[in-house]
């Protein structure tokens, strides 16, 4: 049975409806309500009656809806859910070269009109308006070209220089013939090269540096003694043919062809190597210095064989240590006859106290310590032979144990003991007696203790018995069965009136079940009533004196609960503590019980933010 709502539900524009469905039904079925929204499970699809008809949401069969927009030519963009936007896309236009004719896009100087305007427009604007001032400089482009023009077409002895204008290079290149090197290269001389020369030719700054295979030339050169890179180069000769070798490449071929035979030095061996670490110093040579190994922290070192340190100290700086060994030994050195006296572990405690776990040979203990003091010990279980504690001992769970002795007795000869000793034989109409033969107490009354109000020795049936201290206590015996009747003496509340009840602050007197309906107050809201028909709201006033009030609805008919608008005011909506306003959205089937109950009173809770 779904739960009637029969007024609007306002969620502020802050609370979400989550996980809700649409109520599946079809055209034929549902009402025909103006706004209302469906799922047709008839075609399986979302509906809603604008007033004369069903409309389909979200398809190509709804109307009165742009279901999408689609970019076109010139254009990005577009959808079809939400926000659609669109932008201009010059890329999809071809390039063209323009004519007077064409037009292109303009915005107005006031930016409010788009029109267009033709390139023959443009440029009589352009004629009319354009200043030209004198520029003397030569682009990239001019002086590429007039240089290029200088060796194009020339004749050249030797050499050939073609000027590449697409990327304004001059590619120079030297015939293998015999050619004359004329000028003054190391004189005013003529020098004649022959065979295969290598130029690499640099213009720049007004130099040119040449790299060329001579002896006589290359004895003449700075020699290198720094700075080689592994891009450098050397030239070397293969067959008669000069070819370039960078650095990175010879080093290469030496590292998988050289072999070393007669180097002590370099031949690193086992003998050698252990020899090498035995005399291992410091870098400096001096003795008690620190030596490390590798320079990164995230390398391991292996030694697959027993590992021994003969140093007095060992300082382990690693967070994690994990070991294999099943059994740690400390003082393995220990000559004596015994554990040493304080060989144990000690935890660290910074600046304050350390923690330790050391053996005691004065008293045979391990002794658990902080600082000087004795620490606590907690673990779930202890089992042992024998437990001695010298101090107090405080148990807050429960103590089992096989057998309990104090001072050397059981412990239930000692309580059996001190009970028996409250015995003084000092009791009055009663005899209690110890059998230690079976740990009882023996009570037996005197028979000549009490008497009847008949004058005879003991009580009988129906005699009256008087409690002395208490005269408004009496006891009756009848058979076997004694009655013992007291007068109440306490003052009995009075009833709080229905105001009293209603008000919740009494704590003198008492409340009647009719009293307690005084916190309560029904009503009926008659829907067929003109008034109510026509202003969709019932005014109800209950008199409880405060606005704490709970309220709820439900159907007269079906008896299920509703919901409608329920505001602690009057009909005018001023706050009422008397009254009470009932709101619907439309005159509901059938009439509304009102049920009303005040918590006028009642205690305050608490109220946290965090």
């Amino acid at each position: 049975m779904a739960i009637p709502i029969l007024n609007h539900l306002d969620l502020r524009s802050s609370g979400e409806l989550r996980n809700a469905l649409l109520h599946k039904t079809t055209e034929a079925s549902a009402s025909n309500v103006e706004g209302k929204i469906i799922y047709d499970t008839g075609v399986d699809k979302v509906k809603f009656y604008n007033g004369s008809s069903w409309q389909t949401l979200g398809t190509s069969e709804a109307t009165g809806d742009i279901e999408g927009v689609t970019a076109g030519v010139g254009l990005s963009g577009g959808g079809t859910s939400g926000t659609v936007s669109l932008a201009i896309d010059l890329s999809e236009f071809s390039a063209v070269t323009p004519a007077s004719g064409d037009s292109f896009l303009t915005l107005d100087s006031d930016g409010s009109t788009e029109q267009l305007t033709t390139v023959s427009a443009l440029q009589s604007y352009m004629q009319s308006n354009l200043t030209f001032t004198s520029d003397t400089n030569l682009t990239e482009e001019e002086v590429e070209d007039f240089v290029g023009g200088m060796v194009t077409g020339n004749t050249e002895t030797g050499i050939t220089v073609t000027y590449e204008d697409s990327d304004g290079t001059l590619d120079f290149v030297i015939a293998d013939s015999d050619f004359a090197l004329t000028g003054d290269v190391t004189g005013s001389a003529t020098q004649t090269a022959k065979g295969n020369v290598s130029i690499a030719t640099t213009i720049g700054a007004g130099t040119v540096h040449h790299a060329m295979l001579s002896d006589d030339i290359i004895s003449g050169q700075d020699a290198l003694t720094s700075g080689l890179a592994s891009t450098d180069e050397f030239a070397i000769s293969d067959a008669g043919t000069v070819k370039r070798m960078d650095v990175s490449v010879l080093q290469s071929y030496l590292q998988s062809n050289l072999t070393f035979t007669t180097n002590t030095d370099n031949n690193v061996n086992n003998a050698n190597l252990l020899t090498a670490l035995a005399a291992l110093e410091s870098s400096g040579g001096a003795s008690n210095e620190n030596i490390t190994i590798g320079t990164d922290s995230g390398d391991t070192i292996v030694i697959t064989g027993n590992l021994q340190v003969s140093g007095t100290t060992t300082t382990v700086n690693s967070t994690t240590v994990n070991l294999n060994d099943h059994n740690i030994v400390l003082d393995s050195g220990n000559s004596t006859s015994a554990v040493v006296d304080g060989a144990g572990i000690t935890l660290e405690g910074g600046s304050g106290d350390d923690a330790t776990f050391t053996y005691n040979a004065s008293t045979n203990a391990f002794d658990f310590k902080l600082g000087s003091s004795f620490e606590d010990i907690k673990a779930a279980k202890f089992t042992g032979t024998e437990l001695d504690i010298s101090g107090d001992v405080d148990i807050d769970g429960t103590l089992e144990a096989d057998a309990i002795t104090v001072n050397g007795s059981t412990l239930q000869v000692v309580v059996e003991d001190h009970v028996g000793a409250m015995l003084d034989g000092t009791e009055t109409g009663i005899s209690v007696s110890y059998d230690s033969s079976n740990n009882n107490l023996d009570f037996v009354v005197s028979d000549t203790t009490v008497a009847g109000d008949s004058g005879s020795t003991g009580i009988t049936p129906g005699d009256t018995l008087t409690i002395a201290g208490g005269s408004n206590v009496t006891t009756s015996m009848s058979g076997d069965t004694l009655t013992i009747a007291a007068t109440d003496t306490n003052t009995q509340l009075s009833i709080a009136s229905a105001a009293e009840v209603q008000t919740g602050t009494n704590n003198t007197k008492a409340v009647s079940p009719d009293s307690l309906a005084a916190k309560s107050v029904h009503a009926t809201i008659d829907v067929s009533d003109s008034n109510f028909t026509s202003n969709l709201y019932a005014e109800i006033t209950h008199s409880l004196g405060t606005e704490d009030v709970i309220v709820q609805l439900f159907d007269s008919s079906s008896k299920e609960q509703v919901y409608a608008d329920v505001a602690r005011t009057d009909k005018s909506d001023s706050a009422s503590t008397s009254k009470i306003k009932v709101s619907f959205a439309a005159a509901p089937s059938n009439d509304i019980e009102v049920l009303i109950t005040s918590i006028k009173g009642s205690t305050a809770g608490s109220v946290a933010y965090n």
